[in-house]
C-alpha cells in the first residue's frame, strides 16, 4: 500500500508538471525524490533480512542502495535550488548521475545474481535434507545408483546396515563393485528386466553382507531421470 501510494503520487506529480505546467526542474526533484524513496525502503527491507544465508549479501546490496538513495537526494536538492536545470548539457550532475547509474546498475546486477544463486543452493540443500529424512525414516533400504554403470548417488542409512558397507568411502562407487549379490548372475538380471519394463517388483533374492553373512530380500526398483540421466531407484526388504 505504501509503495503503490507513493507511485501513484509521484505518477500524478509527474503529469502535472508534464502537462498542465511543463517545468522541467520540478520534475527533475519529483523523479529524484521517487527514487531516492525507493532506494531507501529496498535499503530497509535488505538491512532486515532474516535470512542467515543471505544476510551478507542482502546488507552490501542494501548498502548500494543506500549510496544509491543518498545521491538522488543530493541531486534533488541541487535541482530544488534550481543550480542545474539543463538536462542536455554536460553538467556536473548530469554525468554524475550517468555514472551513478551505471555503477549501481552493473553491482546490483551482479549481487542480485549473487542472491539468488545463494537462495538455489539453500533450497537444494534443503530438498537433499528432506529427501535423506524421508528415505532415513523408511524401513527399507533404499539406493539410487546409475543406470549406465551403477554408480551409487545415494542408499539410506538401513541400506548401509543391510550390506554391512560404511557410507563413507563408498558413496559414489559402482553398486557392482559391492558385491552383495550371493548369485552373480542377479545383477545383470535385475538390470535387464528394469530396461525392458522400466520396474520389478518384489524381485526375491539373496544377498551377502561385507562379512559374508546371507540374508533374503524382495526387491523393487524403477527407472527415474535426474538432471536428465536415467538412474535407478531400487527399495530391498529383508525378509530372511
Amino acid at each position: 500500500m505504501i509503495l503503490g501510494s507513493v507511485f501513484s503520487v509521484f505518477l500524478a506529480s509527474l503529469l502535472f508538471f508534464l502537462v498542465v505546467r511543463d517545468i522541467i526542474w520540478i520534475r527533475g526533484v519529483i523523479i529524484a525524490s521517487t527514487v531516492a524513496f525507493f532506494a531507501f525502503m529496498s535499503t530497509h527491507a535488505l538491512f532486515t533480512c532474516r535470512l542467515p544465508f543471505l544476510s551478507a549479501t542482502a546488507h552490501l546490496t542494501g548498502c548500494v542502495f543506500l549510496v544509491n538513495g543518498v545521491f538522488f537526494v543530493l541531486r534533488a536538492g541541487l535541482l530544488f535550488n534550481n543550480l542545474s536545470v539543463k538536462v542536455y548539457e554536460q553538467t556536473f550532475l548530469n554525468a554524475a548521475t550517468y555514472v551513478d547509474a551505471l555503477v549501481c546498475g552493473i553491482l546490483l546486477t551482479f549481487l542480485f545474481i549473487v542472491m539468488i544463486n545463494q537462495r538455489l543452493q539453500e533450497e537444494m540443500k534443503e530438498a537433499k535434507e528432506e529427501m535423506d529424512m524421508l528415505f532415513n525414516a523408511s524401513p527399507d533400504g533404499t539406493l539410487i545408483s546409475r543406470l549406465d554403470d551403477g554408480r551409487i548417488v545415494f542408499a539410506n542409512e538401513l541400506f548401509w546396515a543391510f550390506s554391512g558397507f560404511s557410507r563413507k568411502g563408498n558413496t559414489g562407487k559402482s553398486i557392482f563393485d559391492l558385491n552383495i549379490w550371493v548369485n552373480p548372475e542377479d545383477p545383470g538380471k535385475i538390470t535387464s528386466l528394469i530396461r525392458e519394463k522400466g520396474f520389478i517388483e518384489g524381485y526375491e533374492t539373496e544377498f551377502q553382507r561385507q562379512d559374508k553373512t546371507r540374508f533374503h530380500g524382495l526387491v523393487s526398483a524403477k527407472i527415474i531421470s535426474l538432471q536428465n540421466v536415467p538412474h535407478i531407484i531400487s527399495i530391498t526388504r529383508n525378509v530372511t
